[in-house]
């Protein structure tokens, strides 16, 4: 009994498999078909929206009941993206394990946060001058150093929320 142990896929690797496939025209069936012992469903169909921002459309025309949605590349739109496929495939190689890919994430979010406190270190800075500055009689710096210190708070406040929201919306991080 011989059993073969094969890598699985990551999305863009399968994304480009996909583009390739549907250069000549390939029905959704049989995607799943040929690409099924290499990922999961699951990350087929990631790969397969993913190759839609990439000139992956399908053809009404075409729909089959049994072999589902047919795909066709636009070549022109195909071929602006594959410089992209190409780098997201090989950084996405070099994450040889789940370790490192979470210790990148982790790493940049110490990163952001050192950013968050770095503006508001700079903010609270700002401020403290522009109180010194009016108590030693430099009334126009004072103007200016406390309008320094709104924006550098205001900064500080964007950097939180885009750290917080937008950039991981799924991990916590305290307020």
């Amino acid at each position: 009994m011989s059993s073969t142990i094969s890598r699985r896929l990551s999305v863009p690797e399968l994304s480009q498999r996909i583009l390739m496939m549907a250069k000549t025209g390939v029905y959704r069936e049989s995607i799943f078909a040929a690409l099924h012992p290499l990922a999961t469903k699951k990350n087929i169909r990631l790969a397969i929206a993913q190759a839609k921002q990439f000139g992956l459309h399908s053809v009404a025309a075409l729909r089959d009941d049994e072999l589902g949605t047919y795909y066709q590349v636009d070549l022109t739109q195909y071929q602006s993206g594959l410089s992209y496929f190409r780098a997201a495939s090989q950084w996405s190689q070099s994450l040889t394990d789940l370790t490192q890919a979470s210790a990148i994430i982790v790493q940049l979010q110490r990163r952001l946060r050192w950013l968050v406190w770095l503006s508001w270190g700079g903010a609270i800075a700002l401020l403290v001058l522009a109180i010194a500055s009016s108590g030693w009689g430099y009334g126009p710096w004072c103007g200016g150093l406390l309008l320094g210190a709104g924006i550098m708070t205001l900064i500080g406040v964007l950097q939180h929320q885009l750290a917080k929201f937008q950039i991981f919306p799924h991990t916590q991080q305290e307020s």
